[in-house]
C-alpha cells in the first residue's frame, strides 16, 4: 500500500522532534525559513522512504549548505528508511567535530573564518521575522521598482 503525503508531513514532524529539532512550517516551503528541521545549532533535510535504498543528489546537498551557511549551522542531510526503522545522517566530514560538540551542548557559536583577513569572527545569529504586513510592504516596494508582473 502506497502511503499518502499526509503520512509524510506527519511523520517528518514526529521524527525531528525525536531527534530535538523543530520542524519548520510547510516543511521550509516559505520565503524564510528553509529546510526541514533546526535547532540553534544544525539545519536538516529529512528524506524518507519506503525502498532500500535512496539517490542522494548534490544539488540538494547544495541547496541545504547554502541554506546552512546563511543561518550560520550545521548542514545535515537525514535520510530514514522506514520499512528498516532506521534513520542515517550526511554530513560533511569537515563539520563533524562542530556537530559533535553542537550535540553534547558544548558549542554556542559557530566560527567563521574570512579569507581576506585571516581572522576569526565570533557571529551571533539574528532570528529574521516576519508578518503578513511585512511581506506585503516588501512586494509593494518591489512592485514600485520593478513594475507589474505581466501575466502571459
Amino acid at each position: 500500500m502506497k502511503r499518502s503525503g499526509k503520512f509524510y508531513s506527519k511523520n517528518e514532524k514526529e521524527t525531528l522532534r525525536k531527534l530535538g529539532l523543530r520542524p519548520v512550517p510547510f516543511s521550509g516551503a516559505g520565503w524564510i525559513e528553509k529546510e526541514d528541521g533546526e535547532n540553534e545549532n544544525v539545519l536538516v533535510q529529512l528524506k524518507s522512504t519506503e525502498a532500500s535504498s535512496y539517490r542522494v543528489d548534490m544539488l540538494d546537498i547544495k541547496k541545504l549548505e547554502y541554506h546552512s551557511s546563511v543561518s550560520n549551522k550545521i548542514p545535515v542531510f537525514i535520510i530514514q528508511f522506514l520499512k528498516h526503522n532506521k534513520i542515517y545522517a550526511l554530513v560533511n566530514l569537515e563539520d563533524l567535530e562542530e556537530l559533535n560538540e553542537a550535540l553534547n551542548g558544548k558549542r554556542k557559536q559557530r566560527t567563521i573564518k574570512l579569507k581576506q583577513e585571516e581572522v576569526e569572527e565570533f557571529v551571533q545569529r539574528r532570528k529574521i521575522q516576519s508578518s503578513p504586513k511585512a511581506r506585503d510592504k516588501f512586494f509593494e516596494e518591489r512592485e514600485k521598482f520593478y513594475g507589474k508582473r505581466k501575466r502571459d
